[in-house]
């Protein structure tokens, strides 16, 4: 299968597009750098943990995620279906000032604190948790990356003009960009490499378009046909037609004069 893109950094764009989706109201932190997350569920299927080198794959999906700030002295909390904890009400003059204490430590506190080196980033990197970059930043890298398979694909069906290829691939992307906004296509830990998803889905939906197409033509083939032969067409037929449109637009009304 052609490799249109990197399908690893595809995947880490995604995962990284739902995880900071899913809480928007953390984003002023995205933005300033400070936002770690630790995805707190794990991937299954049919009931069971999917795992890689023997270890859980974290779903992105999971409703219940740990957040670090990561200020001199590091803030954790948790976040609930994408709600935004009270801990960042209070941020205070600049995204770099420090919110309010959490009221109940957590265990990470506890250990950072009294670890011997206190380099944030590879502390919580060692705990499973990652840098967060924006939403904007994610989902562009991720359109990128799929806009190129849509290109690339849309090349394997030879059709009469580039023009006509461009435009497929144009409607193939927006039909995928909807899915993804909609909830409709999910990347899902584990199961098929998002590579190979994104591709399958590519191909169903310009077969789609194509079929379309073709049917529209042979309708209008067919319609064509009958009028040549003398036969009218039967009553609630309807076909479009986008030439008949365009001149009802230019074609001046007229009007009547009143005495």
């Amino acid at each position: 299968m052609a490799q249109y893109c990197d399908s690893q950094a595809l995947e880490r764009n995604w995962f990284h597009w739902i995880l900071s989706s899913s809480v928007p109201d953390l984003e002023c932190f995205r933005k300033a750098g400070v936002l770690w997350t630790k995805v707190l569920g794990s991937a299954t299927h049919n009931g069971h943990i999917l795992t890689a080198h023997g270890k859980p794959l974290p779903d992105p999906s999971y409703p219940v995620r740990r957040h670090c700030l990561s200020y001199s002295t590091p803030l954790f909390c948790d976040t609930h279906n994408g709600e935004k904890p009270k801990l960042f009400v209070n941020v205070g003059t600049s995204l770099l000032d420090r919110p309010k204490r959490l009221v109940v430590p957590y265990a990470e506190s506890v250990e950072y604190a009294s670890a011997a080196d206190h380099n944030i980033a590879a502390y919580l990197l060692a705990r499973g948790y990652r840098k967060e970059p924006t939403t904007a930043e994610s989902w562009h890298l991720m359109l990128g990356d799929i806009s190129k398979i849509c290109a690339g694909i849309s090349t394997k069906f030879k059709l009469r003009s580039e023009d006509e290829q461009q435009d497929l691939a144009s409607d193939a992307f927006v039909q995928i960009t909807n899915k993804l906004v909609s909830g409709r296509l999910v990347y899902m830990p584990g199961r098929a490499p998002v590579f190979n998803l994104l591709t399958t889905t590519t191909y169903r939906i310009i077969y789609s378009i194509l079929n379309k197409k073709n049917n529209h033509r042979a309708n209008m083939k067919k319609l064509i046909d009958d009028a040549a032969a003398g036969i009218i067409p039967s009553v609630g037929r309807s076909v479009r037609a986008p030439v008949a449109s365009y001149l009802s637009r230019i074609t001046p009304r007229r009007t009547v004069e009143q005495t």
